[in-house]
């Protein structure tokens, strides 16, 4: 059975650099790269602005599966 649901999915690309730069953006110097990828899959006014400030994003899509990977800059 085919479905027509889209999945969506989240990645990170350079996770090391990434965090650096969520440590620096929260404040939060003792964040973990769990608590880096809490703040990426919810929308929030703060993750808008650091995707803006912080990330670039690359999206791939493969049938019904949208793949999203940030990075930073």
């Amino acid at each position: 059975m085919i479905s027509n649901k889209n999945i969506t999915a989240t990645q990170a690309s350079n996770t090391d650099l990434l965090l650096l730069a969520y440590r620096q953006f929260s404040g939060n110097n003792i964040a973990m790269a769990d608590d880096l990828f809490v703040f990426l899959t919810a929308p929030t006014p703060e993750r808008d602005v650091f995707l803006v400030t912080c990330c670039t994003c690359t999206i791939s899509v493969s049938e019904n599966i949208l793949l999203l990977t940030y990075a930073p800059l």
